[in-house]
């Protein structure tokens, strides 16, 4: 691999290193990476200031022949790194790199570390400083479609010596020690010191498991998608009244033709925000990817942020805040006109004390039971969790629940939520948290919509007007989907199982009343629905006039754990 030096920024209590830019695929490399002329400053997350651990953010970016920086997306261990990363590398200007002494196209991979006060340069005593990084190179399952080769966050101890080798990783799964180790031994450190004396030491870090896959062919020839076109996502109207700030995080496919197109709702802390994404990404337009000048399709992702300055925006120009006044201007369909209901959420004893509670960045409504709310059965269910120190949920269990259909329909929600982990003096911790939901028709609790309950009344009452796919005027086309992931409660590793739902497709496109038809096991179905209730498709016609089909939906689960690669 190629490095340049790193650069080092100093902070008043901590501060931040850019690592060495490493070529996204060893082998071909340029014969002189991009040179970073720039010197960024970063600001130190405030909720960090007494972290002892280390930290760092990845980003994937293409540096083209004029040095110009062609988009990149921080993914950190800690969401709080993430925009002062950003902030940080939006910064940056290079040099393009070379090859037999001609500027080429460069696809890169920075990280920004960012070392706790106690590794500080000119300290007596410090501990392990990371100077340089890279991944852990992995396999990327079938079943995950995730962008820009990031993967998931694993914790291991790492053993530096005296001189800031890496001799051992410790506490990480066996099939994996191997890799961490060839991975670790790549990375730089400053040792440990203890008044002023080097000294071995060991030290919790994060380790990175990413799929670069193909992203650049090794011969500096391929280009990826350009945004030429941005139009800003529109704040919801009945989300003005709560105030609440939000993001989604969306991968899809820019066409030959510079289109986006097949959207995967990866994250979204308020489904609310959903289709005001879509809409507003919808209409950006692209530069294609190319390579060796054709233009070619790529997968890329885009976190869309909502802030209450695009409602203050519309009043400033003047438009018409009623729903009847919003009619042209691309609002959400009808079911993400009602903000969710988050669950109460009842902190557990372990994140009493000294414990920095952890914060929800990714959020999913329950879906209401279909069976239950056809027969106007209310209820409520509770259900425990474990948030890892990576901020997903490790583990869930109901603890209670009036109908074991509600129990199972929460779980499935709270089994996608993710959160900034909790902190204890910095360092990430696995903690338990309680969920409650209660179900109920009324839509103060927002779990059904009014657009459902009229889409049952129409199933029930006048069944011969929703259509089979057969009968359109085109083949349904699907614009946004959400991943569906194993529940917790199985094996992740040799699971295996398979789901079919049964979905109402309204004349927006929005999917209704999503029902399990069959389920190798129960959890699967409710993975299941909670995943395809947030699809979307093209609306449906029938003789030129907008149509409501009834749709079966067929779903294979299979083990979704990386395995290492071959570096």
């Amino acid at each position: 691999m190629v490095f340049f030096l790193g650069t080092l920024l100093r902070l008043a209590a901590q501060d931040a290193v850019v690592a060495p830019l490493v070529w996204l695929k060893p082998q071909d490399a340029p014969d002189t990476l991009p040179v970073l002329q720039k010197v960024p400053s970063f600001s130190f997350p405030s909720e960090l200031a007494q972290t002892k651990e280390i930290g760092y953010a990845f980003a994937v970016t293409y540096i083209d022949e004029t040095g110009k920086r062609l988009g990149f997306a921080p993914f950190a261990n800690l969401e709080a790194y993430v925009d002062p990363a950003y902030d940080g590398i939006e910064q940056m200007s290079f040099a393009p790199g070379r090859r037999a002494g001609q500027p080429v196209l460069t696809g890169t991979q920075l990280a920004v570390i960012f070392n706790p006060k106690s590794a500080a340069v000119d300290a007596p005593d410090a501990t392990p400083r990371l100077l340089a990084v890279t991944a852990v190179r992995i396999k990327k399952p079938d079943t995950d479609d995730a962008l820009g080769g990031y993967g998931k966050w694993v914790y291991a101890d790492v053993s530096v010596d005296e001189i800031g080798r890496v001799t051992a990783v410790r506490n990480v799964a066996p099939e994996w020690a191997e890799a961490f180790l060839k991975t670790a031994r790549e990375w730089r450190f400053a040792p440990a010191r203890r008044a002023g004396h080097p000294l071995a030491a060991e030290v919790h870090v994060p380790f990175l498991l990413a799929d670069w896959g193909d992203w650049i062919s090794g011969t500096g020839k391929e280009s990826p998608p350009e945004a030429i076109s941005k139009i800003s996502p529109v704040y919801p109207l009945s989300m003005e009244r709560t105030g609440i700030t939000g993001a989604v995080d969306i991968t899809f496919t820019v066409d030959r033709e510079g289109r986006p197109k097949d959207m995967c709702i990866k994250r979204s802390l308020n489904a609310a925000f959903d289709d005001a994404a879509v809409d507003g990404l919808r209409l950006w337009k692209f530069k294609p990817a190319l390579q060796d000048g054709v233009p070619v399709e790529r997968r890329m992702s885009q976190r869309l942020t909502f802030g209450m300055q695009y409602a203050a925006a519309r009043r400033k120009a003047g438009l018409d805040l009623s729903a009847k006044g919003n009619a042209g201007l691309g609002l959400p369909g009808p079911r993400s006109q009602a903000a969710p209901a988050y669950p109460r959420e009842v902190l557990g004893e372990e994140v009493k004390g000294d414990v920095t509670a952890p914060q929800m960045v990714g959020h999913a409504t329950p879906v209401y039971p279909y069976a239950l709310l056809r027969d106007r059965e209310t209820g409520k269910a509770r259900v425990r969790c474990v948030i890892g120190e990576t901020g997903e949920i490790v583990s869930s269990q109901v603890v209670e629940a009036t109908r074991p259909e509600f129990g199972q329909a929460l779980q499935a929600a709270a089994e996608i939520f993710e959160y900034r982990p909790a902190l204890k003096a910095g360092r990430p911790m696995p903690v338990e948290i309680t969920f409650e939901q209660k179900f109920s028709l009324n839509d103060l609790y927002e779990v059904v919509t009014s657009a459902d309950k009229d889409m049952l009344k129409r199933e029930s009452k006048h069944p011969d007007t929703i259509l089979t796919p057969e009968r359109l005027d085109k083949p349904l086309n699907r614009i946004v989907r959400r991943s569906v992931q194993l529940p917790t409660s199985m094996d992740q590793r040799t699971a295996r199982g398979e789901a079919v739902v049964e979905i109402l497709i309204d004349e927006g496109g929005h999917v209704r009343l999503p029902r399990v038809v069959s389920a190798s096991q129960e959890a699967l179905g409710y993975a299941a629905v909670q995943a395809v209730t947030s699809w979307r498709y093209a609306p449906p016609k029938a003789q030129g006039k907008p149509a409501v089909v009834r749709l079966r939906v067929p779903f294979v689960f299979q083990s979704s754990v990386p395995i290492p690669a071959d570096i």
